[in-house]
């Protein structure tokens, strides 16, 4: 995910570039980025409060935030608004209950760390083959970017909702922590054009550290780490995820088939 301080960075390397050479595109992208990072929620910088402009548009950005919880949002007295707001990112799963649903946007919230988050998500972006899955239920979605503005929604299975509170009670230690965070960071590293291998090799490492079975009572806090934190899917939910992606056209290594250079299109 992008970090709204990044954000702000970009926006104040942009402004630095405005007042330099004077050329009004680059203060646009301050202005627009300074207003995604007011809407993200979080603090605003020394730096953009310095720059009046920079400044109206952050405050633009957290306004327009409270206002998709102000209009018609029943779920606003339960202060959802006031959670910690971040956009869906490319190759990210999310795990939660939609929260609410609007012409453009749905709203979920998820919990990463203990931490919890409000994910927005742009509604042209996400699919599914299920039709409630955006009712705004309460019940929770799994939803997996394949690819930029390609999301996947499913509702939950059984098994993880029992999970996400085993994490909350049973957290998992920091060595823990540690092995499921390496054994992600070596598959990127091993495949770094596919996306699809990378998070099929982490499943399967998974299995050959923890066991194969997610609820014994030494796997659970890890397995329920993992699927906070990468998505992680046991052998039957990945299968039925790869005959998801193959029906849109994405290959096991998760590129679109006609351009996987392993040659998955011929």
């Amino acid at each position: 995910m992008v970090a709204v301080f990044d954000l702000q960075l970009e926006a104040r390397a942009n402004w630095a570039l405005f007042e330099t050479c004077g050329d009004t595109a680059y203060s646009e992208v301050a202005l627009s980025l300074a207003e995604q990072s007011g809407f993200s929620g979080d603090e605003k910088t020394g730096f953009m409060k310095s720059q009046p402009s920079l400044s109206e548009a952050f405050d633009l950005g957290a306004q327009s935030s409270l206002d998709e919880w102000e209009e018609r949002r029943p779920y606003s007295n339960q202060g959802f608004r006031r959670l910690r707001h971040e956009w869906a990112m490319p190759g990210q799963c999310y795990l939660g209950p939609i929260v609410d649903v609007t012409e453009d946007k749905i709203f979920q919230t998820v919990e990463v760390g203990g931490r919890a988050l409000l994910i927005l998500h742009w509604r042209n972006h996400l699919s599914s083959s299920e039709s409630a899955v955006f009712s705004s239920s309460g019940s929770d979605v799994r939803v997996r970017y394949v690819k930029p503005a390609m999301g996947i929604a499913t509702m939950a299975c059984p098994s993880e909702t029992p999970g996400a509170a085993v994490l909350r009670s049973f957290p998992p230690t920091r060595e823990i922590v540690g092995i499921i965070d390496g054994m992600y960071g070596d598959s990127c590293k091993r495949f770094p054009t596919y996306d699809g291998v990378v998070f099929t090799v982490f499943c399967s490492n998974m299995l050959d550290q923890f066991g194969d079975d997610e609820l014994a009572p030494s796997a659970l806090a890890a397995f329920s780490y993992a699927r906070a934190a990468y998505g992680y899917m046991s052998p039957c939910e990945l299968r039925t995820h790869q005959e998801e992606q193959r029906a849109i056209g994405i290959c096991r290594h998760g590129l679109d088939t006609w351009c996987c250079p392993a040659g998955c299109g011929e």
